[in-house]
């Protein structure tokens, strides 16, 4: 997105994702004003967050975020965005910034097979059942995984 950013992330504490975020905003802050020779704020308000508070409402936050892009016709796949998390995801691909959550582990069925190939290949068949089609390619994908798929998985969030 050119204009904001979703993370989903599990901190370790309560507080160490406002502290990291506070943090973050004022050294970039300072590194754009410097760069671009200006001052002032850059963000239009403060960073938002909220508690993910089921396994249902974790998969539909991945799913809303790594569509993002394609709802917004910036690209025609989730897999062409540059900082999108599906490859990772989906793919498999290497992705320093994103670590497997144990609820995408757990979308692997067969505990033996329960690797990152495995959990990506479940992760676009359960998660983007209706992008496997060309409608993804037109930008149209309205990907709708049944919460009754994502219930009984482990409740880690």
């Amino acid at each position: 997105m050119t204009n904001h950013v979703h993370l989903l992330a599990a901190p370790a504490e309560a507080d160490s994702l406002p502290r990291t975020m506070q943090s973050l905003g004022r050294l970039y802050v300072r590194y754009v004003n410097g760069r671009c020779g200006r001052s002032g704020t850059l963000w239009e308000g403060r960073y938002r967050a909220a508690p993910v508070d089921s396994d249902a409402y974790f998969f539909d936050c991945c799913r809303y975020i790594e569509l993002n892009p394609v709802r917004a016709r910036m690209v025609a796949r989730p897999r062409y965005w540059r900082w999108s998390s599906y490859r990772a995801h989906a793919l498999g691909a290497a992705d320093p910034l994103v670590s497997a959550h144990p609820l995408y582990r757990a979308l692997a069925r067969n505990v033996r097979r329960n690797t990152v190939s495995a959990s990506g290949h479940a992760w676009t068949k359960n998660l983007f059942p209706s992008c496997v089609s060309e409608q993804m390619a037109a930008g149209r994908c309205a990907a709708t995984a049944s919460s009754a798929r994502l219930r009984g998985r482990s409740n880690a969030a």
